[in-house]
């Protein structure tokens, strides 16, 4: 045989290495052949005793005597050395073995670091951090606490795949990772609880044209002469209909209509009142409008109103007019007289993108002007015409004013006029934003763009629930959320303090609206 450490040959009965020294370790099988029997002389009748050497006892053939066998050291030398390779073998086995289980294990962490469930986990963990943060930022305690929670799952999810935490039962990791996904829900109903307060019902205004509520919480958004908008909750659905009742019984029955989510009407000197019930939040909203002062007006001479058909009614009132556009409110015009109307705008030319119903029609002609025609109910019909929105003139940078300048100091002196003249198309002074609809349009944008935004959100959640594996809905809703920070920050930037009346009840509306949207998904 060969020495393990010099590489010299050796005698195979050799223990030590002639050449360094070193130890030498002999196979299983050479003390088996070696040792394979004992010869002893009796010490009674000297006789020769054969044994095996695992016997512990010799018995003379001869005599009979007993004698107990004592191990010379050299075959307790290799029956040491015998157990010692053994051991090494098994321990040389044992290190392949969980150098195998290593490299498997690193190879599935790196498989799954890499995977696109790895890299939805990190970003859902990062989002519900910013979440949880927010949350408590705008004291919803109960939201910021799940968002404390999903990113506790979400990290430990990933924890566990990567093997940092031992995963104690198989994919539990998986599990994991699905419940935070499913808090997402619950965490948004939470974000969107607005605290109750006590209600306090006005005394005046135009409220007083309308039955006290019973409900003790809620909120008066605005109460003047001309329009009340209020926010109620706790409200049951008995409660509800107690109030409609009460309201039908104050004469709020012409042309009334009743649907799943309110209740809208007109009294006989045309106040409107609409109502709008959420029974899965238990909120009612309260809105009505004075009717419009109607009184024979002037169809306008501009150029513009030549693009459509005069109605037959000349009752009504002028919001505000200008060579660009107008706004008019039409009296005395039937639903029938509006469909007909609409009809007769659209021989006109109107018929780009238009939608149409019994109750509306919106329409571009092929320059780009843009019509929009409603029925308010009552006889009455809203009227809007603009130009272009992208036909803007912007002036000349000389010191001369040139004609376009001057055309544009001029439109914003008439302007000025006809709002003093007849107090029409008010003009925000704080961000010279013209306003539409009593709104300013960058108001109007961002809460259409938080509406829209949760009702494709409140989609993919649908679709989530149907397959929970899909991965590419993951990806889609890592994206989403992204979104939803960008668009919550630009809804919250606009103060309730800042907003006027008009403003203040879209806002809420909006809010609502979206609450309802989100519960319907749960």
């Amino acid at each position: 045989m060969y020495c393990t450490k010099c590489g010299k040959e050796v005698a195979d009965e050799s223990a030590f290495c002639p050449s360094c020294g070193e130890k030498l370790s002999v196979a299983p099988e050479q003390i088996n052949s070696e040792v394979k029997t004992m010869k002893l002389r009796c010490k009674d009748c000297n006789g020769i005793m054969e044994s095996d050497p695992n016997n512990q006892q010799l018995v003379c053939p001869f005599c009979g005597s007993k004698e107990m066998i004592v191990d010379s050291d050299a075959v307790a030398v290799e029956k040491i050395r015998s157990n010692t390779y053994k051991e090494v073998e098994y321990e040389k086995m044992k290190n392949e073995n969980e150098k195998e289980r290593r490299k498997e294990s690193n190879e599935e962490r790196e498989s799954y670091k890499n995977s696109k469930f790895s890299k939805v986990t990190i970003a859902f963990t990062v989002i519900c951090l910013l979440a949880m943060f927010t949350a408590f930022g705008s004291k919803h305690i109960l939201a910021g606490l799940i968002a404390l929670l999903q990113t506790g799952l979400f990290l430990s999810s990933w924890l566990m795949r990567m093997q940092i935490i031992i995963e104690k039962k198989k994919a539990l990791h998986m599990a994991i990772a699905v419940l935070a996904f499913i808090l997402i829900i619950p965490f948004t109903m939470a974000s969107n609880i607005k605290k109750s307060e006590k209600l306090d019902w006005p005394t005046t205004g135009i409220a007083t044209n309308i039955p006290k509520s019973a409900a003790k919480f809620g909120s008066i958004i605005t109460n003047s002469d001309d329009s009340f908008f209020a926010s109620l909750d706790k409200v049951s659905q008995s409660d509800y209909s107690k109030y409609v009742e009460k309201c039908k019984e104050m004469g709020y029955t012409v042309e009334a209509n009743t649907d799943t989510y309110g209740y809208d009407a007109f009294n006989t000197e045309g106040y409107k009142l609409d109502i709008s019930y959420y029974s899965s939040s238990e909120d009612m909203q309260i809105s009505l409008d004075a009717p419009v002062e109607a009184k024979e007006f002037k169809w306008p001479n501009s150029e513009i109103a030549k693009l459509i058909p005069q109605p037959k009614s000349n009752v009504g009132k002028i919001e505000w007019e200008h060579d660009y556009g107008f706004v008019i409110y039409v009296a005395n015009t039937t639903q029938d007289e509006f469909v007909a109307y609409a009809e007769s705008c659209a021989d006109a030319g109107f018929t780009v993108d238009y939608n149409k119903g019994d109750t509306y029609y919106y329409a571009d002609n092929a320059d780009g002007y843009y019509l929009n025609l409603e029925y308010e109910g009552n006889n009455t019909m809203f009227l809007r015409l603009d130009e272009p929105s992208d036909d803007e003139v912007t002036p000349a940078t000389t010191d001369e004013p040139n004609e376009e300048t001057v055309t544009i100091e001029n439109k914003e002196e008439s302007l000025e006029q006809a709002s003093e003249i007849n107090e029409e198309k008010p003009v925000d002074s704080s961000t010279s934003e013209e306003l539409v609809n009593g709104m300013r349009p960058s108001f109007k944008d961002a809460m259409d763009e938080y509406e829209e935004f949760y009702v494709s959100y409140c989609d993919l959640l649908k679709k989530y629930g149907e397959d929970a594996t899909d991965l590419t809905i993951l990806t889609k809703y890592t994206d989403m959320m992204t979104k939803a920070i960008e668009v919550d920050k630009k809804f919250e930037a606009w103060d309730e303090d800042d907003l006027n009346d008009a403003e203040l009840k879209y806002y809420t509306e909006v809010n609502y609206r979206v609450i309802k949207m989100m519960s319907e998904v749960n």
